[in-house]
């Protein structure tokens, strides 16, 4: 049988078989797992817009699972394919149909397009067979078809393609699914070029002459790109943690890090040295670590520490870092006032590192570093007062911080009943820490205590019938007022030693008494309608006094309150006959209103309105009646005032307050008139008579 030819000169197998009869040779396979070879691609030379030649080898070894497609019946097996279609099927493979089966698989893989062939292409061009390909068979092995002989060849082929202008070169991999595609491809480069970048990096490796390309891990019709471009030198960078930006203590621990960023698919690694006060060589790896205080090291002392990424190409670049041993603390000046919020700045007296401070007084720190390498200097200035606090800065810093009595002192963070004894003074740290980029340290640790120099807190309440009075609560004439101060406190000194006056309306009701005489409570009593000035003053043992005003409104108590009898005046004579008018006056002190009346018998007045009284005064109303008196004697008076809002009506007799008296007779005036004339006659006589004889 003559050898079967088809296709152009295109040999691709099926790559997954699929699952046949129970009678079949074939089963389900990954050929992953059994096809085995190399393939090798060695570019000669790579240049601008000139021809490129290129070597193509091949070596591959097929499982006999795995039939070609040129013949039927391929999911059978090759061996089953070989006797059945180019033998004469009676289930054993002879020399003949062996040699019949090579001489068709070497014409099938006659190829000249390296795309075709599965090898390349170069700068979007294909390679191309520059002469015929030597290719040696693999022989399917003679005997039964049932045996597992694998099958296979290997193919050499010199390639020839062409450059364009581009720096940057392209080689195409192709992957259509061709078995060839199966077995990893190793790419030999020229000695100045280098892999630069690829999407599908993921399926290449590094070899010390090139790349190696998986093509089985690739979906197929995804065909792999690949960048190459003339060697470049690594690039060399490093990082250091510890030490300052160029000093270092002879006990820092110092880490270095650093990184080789090469084009390549593995990063060189970087080398190490050490020179100067000591010497290391040969520290291999991308971290090493430096221990100091190792090594005989003083202040003013200098290393210098290199790095070295060297590529496969041997082309290099370093980095190096020089540094000088520092053991010297910056210097660290500091100046601390305070302010009681005057804006007045003294001087803090220290007593060592200790100073007082009045609480609520704002404390300045004014603090300047400097280092003897210039170096900056970081400042930390912290404190456990309220709040906390911790600020940083470099080289000057100023700190303006107020500091309050804590938890410690009483307060109303307290129980009424836990304030009244004495307590220590708050004590807060304040530090301030120098350190250079070395980690040198400087540093001053002060303790301020906070003192009291104000009175005691003044916590007064109004209480009536035992009930504390809440904000906005009305007093009304008549109640009895309590002044309660069983809340205050002193914020250090017991409350027992506290001196206490308190005044109402300028009035002492206690005069510089101690708290434990009268325990808190004071019992002001019954305060008229109006406003009164409650005034209170504390003072601690050292003499620092509180003053309060508490001011007081007492309002008029509740309905109408009449204290004084109504008066009356008159106007006119009071005789009988003769037109009266007569007036009463009312003073109401309470808060209710109503009307009133003046009535003589049948005869009353018009009703006039009863105001309530006020904070400024009692509320005055005034009743007029007209009346002409028909007798002589007490005038019968009452006055009649109601309050509706109560619902009740009373009456207050004003009965002979006014007497009527009788008009005197007609003659009387007449007679009256002569008898005065006569007598005022006769004087005259008298007088001027004597006056004469004399």
């Amino acid at each position: 049988m003559d050898a079967i030819k088809v296709g152009p000169l295109v040999l691709t197998f099926s790559l997954l078989l699929c699952l046949s009869s129970a009678n079949s040779l074939a089963s389900e396979v990954s050929q992953t797992e059994h096809i085995n070879g190399d393939a090798t691609l060695s570019l000669h030379n790579i240049g601008q817009s000139q021809t490129i030649s290129a070597t193509w080898e091949l070596n591959i070894q097929v499982p006999n699972m795995i039939g070609v497609d040129f013949l039927p019946d391929k999911d059978r097996g090759l061996r089953y394919q070989v006797d059945t279609h180019i033998g004469n099927g009676d289930g054993i493979i002879s020399a003949l149909e062996s040699d019949r089966f090579s001489l068709s698989l070497e014409e099938n893989r006659s190829w000249t397009n390296g795309d075709e062939g599965g090898c390349c292409s170069f700068d979007q061009t294909p390679f191309f067979a520059t002469n015929q390909i030597e290719f040696t068979p693999i022989g399917i092995g003679i005997g039964p078809i049932e045996n597992g002989l694998p099958w296979g060849w290997s193919e050499r082929a010199n390639l020839t393609g062409f450059g364009d202008e581009r720096q940057i070169r392209l080689l195409d991999i192709p992957r259509t699914g061709s078995i060839v595609e199966e077995v990893p491809l190793r790419v030999v480069l020229p000695g100045t070029w280098e892999y630069r970048f690829s999407a599908q990096s993921a399926v290449i490796s590094s070899n010390d002459d090139g790349f190696t390309i998986d093509r089985s891990l690739v979906a197929a019709s995804s065909d792999i790109r690949i960048s190459l471009g003339v060697n470049e030198p690594p690039i060399a960078s490093a990082l250091r943690a510890g030490g300052g930006s160029a000093t270092a203590t002879s006990t820092s621990e110092l880490k270095f890090t650093g990184m080789c960023t090469d084009n390549g698919l593995v990063e060189p690694i970087p080398s190490w040295s050490v020179s100067g006060s000591f010497e290391v060589d040969d520290l291999n790896g991308e971290e090493i670590s430096l221990a100091l205080s190792e090594y005989d090291l003083y202040h003013g002392d200098s290393i210098h520490v290199s790095m070295i990424c060297t590529d496969r190409h041997n082309s290099s670049s370093s980095w190096s870092q020089s540094l000088m041993i520092d053991d010297e603390p910056p210097s660290l000046s500091i100046s601390l006032q305070l302010s009681a919020g005057t804006g007045i700045w003294n001087e803090v007296e220290l007593e060592a590192f200790d100073f007082s401070s009045p609480s609520g007084s704002v404390v300045r720190a004014m603090v300047s570093a400097i280092d003897g390498n210039n170096d900056p200097v970081t400042l930390t200035i912290s404190s456990n007062r309220s709040g906390g606090l911790l600020k940083t800065g470099f080289d000057t810093m100023e700190m303006t911080e107020a500091f309050y009595h804590g938890d410690s002192a009483n307060g109303p963070h307290r129980e009424p009943n836990d304030r009244l004894i004495e307590r220590k003074p708050t004590e807060y740290f304040l530090s301030i820490i120098a350190k250079d980029s070395a980690g040198n340290r400087n540093e001053s640790n002060y303790t301020i205590t906070i003192i009291d120099d104000k009175g005691p807190i003044i916590v007064p309440s109004i209480t009536h019938d035992g009930n504390e009075l809440d904000v906005g609560s009305s007093i009304l004439t008549g109640e009895e007022v309590v002044l309660v101060l069983n809340q205050s406190y002193d914020r250090l000194d017991a409350l027992n030693e506290t001196k206490w006056t308190v005044d109402v309306d300028g009035l002492p009701v206690i005069d510089n008494l101690s708290y434990n005489t009268f325990n808190g409570i004071l019992e002001i009593g019954e305060l008229t309608t109006g406003e009164h000035m409650i005034s209170i003053q504390a003072m601690d043992p050292k003499g620092h006094i509180s003053i309060m005003e508490l001011p007081l409104q007492v309002y008029p108590g509740e309905g109408i309150i009449f204290l004084q009898e109504p008066g009356i005046e008159v106007s006119g004579r009071t005789i009988v006959d003769n037109g009266l008018i007569i007036s009463s006056s009312m003073t109401n002190y309470g808060s209710g209103t109503g009307f009133a009346k003046l009535c003589s018998g049948d005869i009353c007045s018009p009703e006039a309105f009863i105001p309530p009284a006020s904070l400024t005064g009692p509320g005055q109303t005034i009743v007029y009646l007209e009346l002409r008196p028909t007798s002589a004697g007490e005038l019968q008076l009452a006055l009649i005032w109601s309050d509706p809002q109560a619902g009740f009506e009373e009456s207050v007799d004003l009965s002979g307050k006014v007497i009527i008296k009788q008009r005197a007779p007609t003659w009387l005036p007449p007679l009256l008139v002569a008898v005065f004339i006569i007598s005022a006659s006769s004087m005259a006589i008298w007088r001027w008579g004597n006056q004469t004889s004399e």
